[in-house]
Order: C-alpha cells, then sequence, then structure tokens
C-alpha cells in the first residue's frame, strides 16, 4: 500500500509541474542576428507573393531582452516582450518599444508583431496594424 501511495504521489508530481520553459515562448531561436529578405505587402486588391525585401535591414535580438536594427539612425535600439497572442493561442507577440534619442527630444515608440513561424533559419512575422497583409521573412544572419 505504501508504494502504491508513493506511486500516486510521484505521479501527481510529475503532471502537475510546470515547466520553466514558459519563459521562454518560442524557445531561443529569436536571440542572434537576423536580416530582412523578403516582404509580403497587400493594397486589398490582388492576392500577394512574397517579394524580395527592397529595403533590406538587419535585426539584432540579445537574450537580456534588447534589440538593435540598422534602418533607424535616431531610433534603432529598444527592448522586446514575447507575449501570448491574445487573439489565437497559437501564436506569439512580440512588442518592439524604440528608444528615440535626438538631440532636440526623446521619445519611445511601440510596434507589435505576430510571430507566424520561427526555426533555427528561418523567421516570419506579420505586423498586427496592418488592416491588409503585411509579412517580413527573416533569413538568420551567420
Amino acid at each position: 500500500m505504501k508504494h502504491l501511495i508513493l506511486i500516486l504521489v510521484m505521479f501527481t508530481s510529475f503532471f502537475s509541474c510546470k515547466s520553466d520553459d514558459d519563459n521562454e515562448p518560442i524557445g531561443n531561436e529569436i536571440y542572434g542576428s537576423w536580416i530582412l529578405k523578403e516582404t509580403k505587402i497587400s493594397d486589398g486588391s490582388n492576392p500577394t507573393e512574397w517579394t524580395e525585401a527592397t529595403n533590406s535591414y538587419t535585426i539584432i535580438f540579445n537574450k537580456d531582452n534588447t534589440f538593435s536594427r540598422n534602418d533607424f539612425a535616431s531610433c534603432g535600439s529598444g527592448t522586446y516582450v514575447i507575449s501570448q497572442d491574445p487573439a489565437n493561442s497559437e501564436y506569439k507577440i512580440i512588442t518592439l518599444t524604440y528608444s528615440c534619442n535626438n538631440n532636440d527630444f526623446e521619445h519611445q515608440f511601440k510596434n507589435k508583431y505576430r510571430i507566424i513561424s520561427i526555426t533555427s533559419i528561418e523567421l516570419i512575422t506579420n505586423n498586427i496594424n496592418c488592416i491588409e497583409e503585411c509579412s517580413e521573412k527573416y533569413k538568420r544572419n551567420e
């Protein structure tokens, strides 16, 4: 009987423990340097296809939840947070908070992107403020 109780306690403990992975909602795949390769932008009238990015840039996600990108001179860095998409539990949202610092003023603004997919070599996002399709495809910058 003691063995049965011990087994039940161990079984319950095993399945009731919360994983530490919840702190890393998409794993470590986001960390590192990414370069914009393709975009899919719709004006609402025609189906869209992926096209080569005309204004490519690099974005770096650091483990301390900071990021930097090379396409904004005065607003090229800030912090990011990854959270569950409240509209669709299959996706995560990455919120970028930009810290802009000019000689004349300091300013912060946020952009939110739905993470459509992420692998060790590819990241696809969609700006959640777009009414029509506006997705970006990044490749890991080795």
